[in-house]
């Protein structure tokens, strides 16, 4: 499980954070041939290219899911997991393959999440906590760009909106909000602490330079940094689109399931 801890209202929150179109369809150790922790995209297994290495780099993913689809234009891909310890079965998740892609930062957000996904087992419910300015989310929503985003949604009636968009080179911080709607961020439940507490944990702990204090200064730094890069992309959002942003959310929104035909049609 991928984590992003962030500060919100005087609470680490955190968050988990996967691909929002997975879907689990099935659970086998027969599809499509396939290995356990693997990604299926027309038929091409991953584990069995030239993409493939022992220390993945997670944008390679990427490049492995669209150059092998350039010319089926395919809509989804699938991913399988780890066995189960009890059986070697696996589970299958379709995923819905990107339609833009922005920059190498972004592909490796997307392609840590697969990975984490082919990671998964019942076993392990760790998580491994991401920092998003690792990932360089908010590197180009700079004061000057946003200024003048806002300056286009003041004067909508009298200019040219993607001429605008065009002439200032502001089209790639409209994608970074498309793009970033492809994740399901939510809370988890009952994980949350107080700032007060870790700043407390922290002052205790400072003189003795322990491993428990590194770690625990580093997801604090990291919570603190994750909080800054959201309220750059809140900010984005309001002005773009003129409303609250609600990325992260408390609630998993449901998602319809496929019936069992439509499964079957998928490994036929």
């Amino acid at each position: 499980m991928l984590v992003i801890p962030i500060i919100n209202e005087g609470r680490i929150l955190n968050v988990s954070i996967k691909p929002r179109s997975a879907q689990k369809i099935e659970t086998t150790n027969t599809f499509l041939r396939s290995n356990p922790s693997n990604v299926i995209i027309n038929k091409k297994h991953f584990s069995e290219s030239s993409y493939y290495t022992q220390k993945i780099e997670p944008s390679v993913i990427v490049d492995f899911i669209h150059n092998n689809n350039m010319y089926a234009d395919s809509k989804t891909f699938y991913v399988t997991t780890k066995t189960q310890s009890t059986s070697n079965q696996y589970d299958v998740y379709e995923v819905d393959i990107p339609e833009i892609r922005i920059n190498k930062n972004l592909d490796n957000l997307f392609g840590d999440c697969i990975i984490d996904l082919c990671n998964e087992s019942l076993e392990s419910t760790k998580g491994r906590n991401i920092s998003l300015e690792k990932f360089g989310i908010s590197d180009h929503i700079t004061e000057e760009r946003l200024e003048k985003l806002k300056y286009l949604a003041n004067n909508l009636s009298s200019l040219n909106a993607s001429k605008y968009i065009a002439d200032n080179n502001l089209q790639d911080l409209i994608d970074t909000i498309e793009f970033l709607d492809l994740f399901d961020c939510t809370v988890i439940p009952k994980s949350s602490i107080s700032t007060e507490k870790i700043e407390s944990m922290l002052s205790s702990l400072e003189k003795t330079s322990t491993n428990l204090y590194r770690e625990l200064k580093k997801y604090y730094e990291m919570a603190q940094s994750n909080a800054i890069v959201y309220s750059k992309l809140a900010r984005l959002y309001h002005i773009v689109y003129n409303r609250p942003y609600n990325w992260i959310h408390s609630t998993k929104p449901k998602v319809k399931q496929k019936t069992k035909d439509e499964v079957k049609k998928v490994a036929a």
